[in-house]
């Protein structure tokens, strides 16, 4: 009949206990309860509609599958994924089950129980449900339904159904994956550029950021490497310190400091935190740092808290800073580093010139909220 050009519609049937029917010119056909799924496949050609009406759960898969072509060693597996929850034996138990099926092209699991007969098919690409997770748990075999995924993404996979979340823990300690190179295309060094002037709109849509990234430790860097817009641009591939450049980002981090500074108004000293973009060098010997001074826009930091809120449009000067630094030196090379100690020498004062980016700034302005009340 589909080869003839009827359209065949899959629905519930009301007047025979929700069972499922092909509606074909307003005829009911009842799908019979043992119909494999194979051929309600073939049928609806709707892959997504047969497992959101769970046709496929409760009978025997069906569909061709075979293990995983790469190679997984159970023992070393269990010994990164084992817990109290998940003891090595059960880990190893699972991995034995892992198979793929070359059928489909879609990012879901079948989980099967005795007989192949189908508990119920999940997606994974989005993590999984706890639901879902007992599910697997009941499971003995666990087909990945498209046998194009790479090792790692198949690793993570794993990594879900053993534990039920990814923490990229295969991929790290057993597949030895490295972090890609992060390369950001036709964006010019800061040090290229003019330095700008944002308007108050700007740099308080700038604090916002710098907020929502204060909680993210993980990518705190690409958001200070990367250009907001051609204005308010990033550091790139250039340390703010050192001007070191590079066309990638991976050596260089957000580094936190707090140093001690004589408040203008107040007569006493006061903390003032801030953070620097540095090249991986810099954000190393930083912890021999000693800040005596820091100025920015010719003024104390305190002073420039000031001047950068109140300001309707932030003049460019308020983006240069200066910091005086000593930095503690040894030539003590010895493996005891408690006694390295009695040989640090303290080096003559420095002082390094340095350009905020807007976001730095706004970044500077929201490590210091309590002195700007």
């Amino acid at each position: 009949m589909k080869e003839q050009g009827c359209e065949l519609v899959l629905q519930k049937d009301a007047e025979n206990d929700g069972q499922f029917c092909f509606m074909i010119y307003e005829t009911a056909f009842a799908v019979p309860a043992d119909m494999p799924g194979r051929e309600l496949l073939e049928i609806t050609e709707d892959l997504n509609l047969l497992i959101k009406f769970g046709l496929f759960s409760g009978k025997p898969f069906g569909f061709t599958y075979e293990p995983v072509r790469y190679k997984f060693e159970p023992r070393k597996i269990a010994g990164i994924l084992a817990s109290d929850a998940v003891p090595r034996e059960k880990v190893e138990e699972i991995l034995g089950g892992i198979l793929v099926s070359d059928d489909f092209r879609t990012d879901r699991i079948a989980l099967l129980g005795e007989g192949d007969v189908v508990i119920d098919i999940i997606e994974y690409k989005n993590g999984l449900s706890k639901e879902s997770y007992d599910k697997c748990k009941g499971a003995q075999k666990f087909v990945v339904m498209r046998s194009d995924n790479t090792k790692e993404e198949l690793a993570d996979i794993i990594e879900l159904i053993i534990t039920g979340e990814v923490r990229e823990l295969m991929r790290k300690r057993y597949l030895g994956a490295k972090a890609a190179k992060i390369v950001i295309p036709d964006q010019l060094s800061y040090l290229a550029k003019p330095v700008p002037a944002p308007t108050k709109d700007e740099f308080a849509y700038l604090r916002g950021i710098a907020r929502d990234v204060a909680g993210n430790n993980r990518n705190t860097r690409n958001f200070y490497a990367k250009d907001v817009n051609s204005k308010l641009y990033g550091y790139g591939g250039t340390c703010s310190f050192c001007q070191f450049e590079a066309d990638a980002i991976n050596g260089f981090a957000v580094r936190d400091f707090e140093v001690e500074l004589m408040h203008d108004e107040l007569k006493t000293e006061e903390y003032f935190n801030f953070s620097l973009y540095l090249c991986s060098t810099d954000a190393v010997l930083c912890d021999s740092w000693v800040i005596d001074d820091l100025r920015v826009g010719g003024m104390s930091p305190f002073m420039w808290l000031k001047a950068v809120t109140g300001a309707d449009v932030i003049a460019p000067e308020l983006l240069r800073c200066s910091i005086t630094y000593r930095e503690q030196v040894t030539h003590d090379i010895s493996a005891d580093e408690d006694d390295s100690w009695n040989s640090v020498m303290s080096a003559q004062k420095t002082n390094t010139d340095i350009i905020l980016t807007p976001l730095m700034a706004a970044n500077w302005v929201e490590k210091n909220t309590e002195l700007t009340k």
